[in-house]
């Protein structure tokens, strides 16, 4: 996107045409038109990705801690068959 706003910039500016007479100034010009245009696309994913991060560390921590939870009710009277009976079911 740099290289192209400055060709385009190069032929409306200058006689020739040519990139290598465009002013220093033109070209930090495109590079800043540049680098806040791949910043607005950028930012939103790296947004996403790191909820998507967070997420999973939440789950992992969720998961440990049902794990430990469970384990810690194995000192009650029938902790096996609670801890080997999937939640939700209704089994005798």
């Amino acid at each position: 996107m740099y290289e192209r706003l400055k060709l385009i910039l190069a032929r409306r500016r200058t006689e020739s045409g040519r990139v290598q007479d465009l002013a220093a100034t033109d070209a930090a010009m495109c590079g800043s038109l540049a680098g806040g245009v791949a910043a607005a696309i950028t930012t939103p994913l790296d947004v996403c990705t790191t909820r998507i991060m967070l997420s999973v560390k939440l789950a992992v921590r969720h998961a440990l801690s049902f794990l430990v939870f469970r384990l810690a009710s194995l000192n009650d009277a029938d902790a096996n068959s609670r801890f080997l009976r999937p939640d939700g079911l209704d089994i005798p």
